[in-house]
């Protein structure tokens, strides 16, 4: 079954990647949302905190200081399963802020971490900011923690700012800057010269032939995105589609240099 496109209003098309597509958030997709923010098991570390809005109530907070809000689309099922929203833009200092969630069963996956690189994309493209905010508690943040030296840049914080799951938890704010973007999307459409020197780039490493142990998750600590990068670079320079479950079987580094000698055998 193809994605359906009819949520996507005349003249806005959807945001497309190999494994995930956007299209702009429509009275179609309200009950889709209402399910993933109040219906989700972490839903109650996101906005609504654990609370059960009224239909009608949750429908008008969707567009709160909302600029553009995209559901995303996993290719590879065909299903809904999360949200990118852009909102609070201040132009006079050329900033605007961004929250996403995507549901349970995807993560892990590399959709959600395409699906906002896309979003980001098109904020860079559409709109003249300088900077995009990012807000959020800690639990929210970790799965993009080992990227904030390059993606991310860490603004501050405020202890003890907001009350989820039984506990307080700190505020953090962070900015993508245009720059530090453009940067990071130049180096990550970069063929390998070798393919070898683009993924000890994404796992941050000197030579990763040398660390064929490492675990990827408990040694160096990757997260969503940054494995979604090793998977972009090997997908770019062998021609392939590296599927889900193969990635989510991936444990060491010998798991993706085994994958990769064997699809360069294949060339």
């Amino acid at each position: 079954m193809e994605p359906d496109d009819r949520h996507a209003p005349p003249g806005v098309p959807p945001l497309r990647g190999g494994r995930a597509e956007l299209h702009p958030v429509t009275q179609a997709d309200y009950d889709f949302l209402y399910r993933l923010e109040v219906g989700d098991p972490r839903s109650i570390l996101w906005r609504h905190s654990g609370r059960t809005p009224r239909p009608e109530d949750f429908a008008a907070s969707l567009w709160n200081g909302v600029v553009a809000s995209f559901v995303i689309t996993d290719l590879t099922t065909a299903t809904r399963c999360g949200v990118v929203t852009f909102y609070d833009e201040r132009p006079a200092a050329g900033i605007i802020y961004v929250a996403a969630m995507v549901g349970f069963e995807t993560r892990g996956t590399i959709v959600g971490p395409e699906a906002i690189r896309l979003a980001i994309d098109h904020a860079f493209a559409a709109w003249p900011i300088r900077m995009i905010v990012v807000e959020t508690i800690e639990p929210n943040l970790k799965q993009f923690e080992s990227s904030l030296a390059s993606v991310l840049r860490y603004e501050g914080r405020i202890t003890d700012a907001e009350f989820a799951a039984g506990r307080y938890w700190d505020k953090i704010f962070c900015t993508i800057r245009r720059s530090a973007w453009a940067k990071y999307r130049s180096s990550s459409g970069r063929h390998a010269a070798g393919l070898h020197a683009s993924l000890s780039e994404a796992c941050g490493l000197d030579d990763i032939t040398s660390h064929r142990d490492q675990r990827l998750l408990d040694d160096l600590q990757l997260d969503s995105l940054a494995i979604f990068e090793v998977v972009v670079a090997i997908e770019e320079e062998l021609d392939v589609a590296v599927p889900d479950e193969l990635v989510a079987s991936w444990e060491t580094v010998d798991d993706v240099l085994h994958y990769i000698e064997q699809g360069a055998a294949g060339r």
